[in-house]
């Protein structure tokens, strides 16, 4: 009905996505189809990283949108037997930090950042119960996924947390705000660790659950990981006792990870954008 010369849509490995551009170039093999690969790329995204040996070039985007460049790096052998073009794109949800220095380590206070799953809730949660116990020097602040929100997580959570008197709900409106009274992010499955690193936060991933859900996968310095109260503790300890200067050689390779990661979208990306659609320069 309407002869699209592009169609664009969420790049993140769904059936549907493929059903999609499989239906659309059926009807018009002119369209092209562009995927945006917009939020991050676990080790578990293999139709992402490895699209399968059976599906045919139609079903795998023409142009991929990438946050960065290490996404793009990390898609890149498995999309280019499709010929597919990958594009640095960036993120419209990109907020650079309001500052630029590691954060105060004598701040002593963790910020708990899970996804919008009921189920990594629970997990998190648990966890923060026992280690508010373990740990009651360092405070502890439960941010919640708008998908979750705190009255429902709570539910999921052991009776009695939100009274320990070192943990606290966030009640600020933007995570910037929590970021700033935070040393330490303690994580799952939330891209929002990324963030925590730009402004200087120690990313600590929790293993538990029986599944790996890092998105920090393929960072190799600044990320610890922890499966009990005890290891948090003991990680802890090393941290605040590590020289300045150790940890912000640690810290700058991390920053430069992020940055390669995502970033702001910028005429740019844009423009080479529809300069792969062949609509640059006619008003598109």
């Amino acid at each position: 009905t309407w002869h699209p010369q592009a169609l664009l849509t969420l790049h993140e490995g769904h059936a549907w996505e493929c059903c999609l551009r499989l239906g659309v170039k059926t009807q018009d093999p002119s369209c092209r189809t562009v995927g945006y690969q917009h939020t991050m790329v676990f080790r578990e995204s293999l139709a992402l990283t490895t699209p399968p040996a059976m599906a045919t070039a139609w079903a795998v985007p023409d142009v991929v949108l990438c946050l960065g460049e290490i996404p793009r790096e990390l898609m890149r052998a498995g999309h280019e037997r499709f010929r597919t073009r990958m594009l640095r794109f960036g993120s419209f949800r990109y907020r650079a930090p309001r500052t630029h220095t590691l954060a105060d380590r004598q701040r002593r206070t963790i910020l708990v950042t899970p996804e919008g799953i009921p189920s990594e809730v629970g997990i998190l949660f648990d966890f923060v119960s026992r280690c508010a116990r373990r740990l009651p020097s360092y405070a502890f602040i439960l941010r919640c996924h708008p998908q979750v929100p705190m009255e429902q997580a709570l539910k999921l959570a052991p009776a009695g947390l939100a009274d320990q008197p070192n943990v606290m709900l966030s009640e600020e409106a933007s995570i910037e705000d929590d970021f700033a009274r935070a040393s330490v992010v303690l994580y799952r499955g939330s891209s929002s660790v990324m963030y925590g690193i730009l402004h200087g936060l120690l990313p600590v991933y929790l293993q538990a659950g029986g599944s790996d859900r890092d998105p920090l996968y393929a960072l190799q310095a600044w990320r610890r990981r922890c499966a009990t109260p005890e290891e948090l503790a003991v990680l802890l300890e090393q941290y605040e006792h590590t020289a300045q200067d150790a940890v912000e050689t640690e810290w700058t390779l991390a920053l430069r990870y992020v940055n390669d990661y995502t970033g702001p979208v910028d005429d740019g990306a844009v423009d080479a954008l529809l300069a792969s659609l062949g609509l640059k320069g006619n008003g598109a």
